[in-house]
């Protein structure tokens, strides 16, 4: 009997050894680290700016290590400047964190400008940054879906990308494009064969630059098919 009191009484003492080693693991203080940025170049947002949200964090709040861990991840994820984060810690209770910044493509004039990003969501204005991306004119958020294909095609295609420094929307279906290098304007007209009429603008910018006679036109015309019609100056 005396022996099974003995197992019995060594059993209830590792049990709460473990309780206690278990409960001092998961609300002992953390050692927020400098955060990680995968894709800092440019920067958008800086590491202060995520480590005074996860500071803000940590002291609003009394939960144990892993709750702490989980809902911070999940207020960095959702953070509009960013696309990710993973947070972790380690043994000796350094709390780490990996962001990726949202890339925009695209900003967008309106009363307050805003990027569009790689993903097609909206991502505010940086504070530190000016992305060197196509301005787009006359349109609304709801509309974005409809033009993002052609903000992928241009972020996507390094001539584009190079050339095209703004887009306007002409009524509901016409868009017209600015180079960053000539004055006259693209007519894409609606996005119907977008791609034959991209393929064609540059066919034709080429034939352009080669016979030097870029600067006598004021539009060129992609609306029709299989042909490029240019109006003079």
């Amino acid at each position: 009997m005396q022996k099974h009191s003995q197992l019995g009484l060594w059993i209830t003492t590792v049990l709460l050894l473990m309780v206690f080693l278990n409960y001092r693991h998961h609300h002992k203080s953390l050692e927020i680290q400098r955060p990680s940025i995968t894709n800092p170049s440019p920067l958008y947002i800086d590491n202060s700016t995520i480590q005074n949200q996860i500071d803000k964090l940590y002291n609003n709040t009394s939960y144990n290590r892993s709750k702490f861990i989980s809902d911070c991840e999940k207020e960095l994820r959702q953070h509009p400047m960013l696309s990710d984060a993973q947070v972790y810690c380690n043994t000796q209770g350094d709390l780490y964190s990996v962001v990726t910044q949202k890339i925009p493509i695209a900003r967008v004039v309106d009363k307050l400008d805003y990027y569009i990003c790689e993903n097609g969501s909206r991502m505010p204005l940086s504070q530190i940054t000016t992305a060197r991306v196509p301005m787009v004119y006359n349109i609304a958020y709801t509309e974005i879906p409809k033009l993002f294909p052609l903000l992928e095609r241009i972020h996507s295609e390094p001539f584009l990308k190079q050339q095209i420094v703004s887009i306007l929307q002409h009524g509901s279906n016409t868009y017209h494009l600015q180079l960053r290098d000539y004055s006259f304007i693209v007519i894409l007209g609606s996005l119907d064969k977008m791609s034959s009429k991209l393929a064609n603008f540059k066919a034709f910018y080429t034939k352009l630059v080669e016979d030097k006679i870029e600067n006598r036109y004021q539009y060129i015309n992609l609306n029709y098919s299989n042909q490029v019609v240019c109006t003079l100056k």
